[in-house]
């Protein structure tokens, strides 16, 4: 599917049956967004910004929503069983097809469930996005999905648009990291699979 914006590759509805009718956009990162797109932004609705990117992410690649006072924009790092560690890109990817799953299962911790409270008692529309929309994203939405009693093929197939949305990202990331395996970027129906089987929502609501 194609993205909502011309200036991203992966931004969209977050969209379901129980779901607020476009009440939640997730997104890669919007470092290019233009006028436009940030004039559609305000008068939607869609004021309230999380950049779930780590500190090193948010300090290399700014997004044009961060200055614009109309908009809140809260920097919230998603981070695995509590600690992040993060001072490059490599520190962002995991190491092998495992560690992935389990990365998943980990991001559900205390600053998650700051996360997800802050999305869902928000009183505006929300944005929220990381670096290409799909892993730390993809559990966020996953959860929402879940608080929202989506069921478990809904929020599969909403985590694989990522697939095609963001080939591109895929083949930036192996250019400039080509030490990366590209089984562990690509979204895989195993990775959120594997997390529905063994997420706790009672460490998050």
């Amino acid at each position: 599917m194609s993205s909502l914006f011309k200036s991203t590759f992966n931004s969209r509805f977050l969209n379901g049956y129980n779901i607020p009718y476009h009440r939640y956009i997730r997104s890669d990162v919007p470092n290019n967004i233009s006028k436009e797109e940030i004039d559609w932004l305000y008068k939607n609705n869609f004021t309230t910004i999380i950049d779930l990117r780590s500190d090193w992410e948010h300090k290399h690649e700014s997004v044009p929503l961060e200055i614009d006072n109309r908009f809140i924009y809260l920097h919230k790092p998603v981070t695995i069983d509590g600690l992040v560690d993060i001072d490059n890109i490599n520190g962002i990817v995991p190491k092998t097809v495992a560690d992935v799953s389990k990365s998943y299962i980990l991001m559900a911790d205390k600053n998650m469930k700051n996360i997800i409270n802050t999305i869902l008692n928000a009183k505006t529309n929300v944005l929220y996005f990381c670096s290409a929309g799909k892993d730390r994203t993809g559990v966020v939405s996953a959860i929402l999905m879940l608080i929202y009693k989506e069921s478990r093929n809904s929020i599969i197939d909403d985590y694989m648009k990522s697939l095609d949305n963001i080939k591109v990202i895929f083949e930036k990331y192996s250019k400039e990291f080509p030490d990366i395996n590209t089984d562990i970027i690509y979204p895989k129906r195993e990775f959120i699979e594997s997390f529905l089987d063994n997420v706790n929502l009672n460490n998050i609501i």
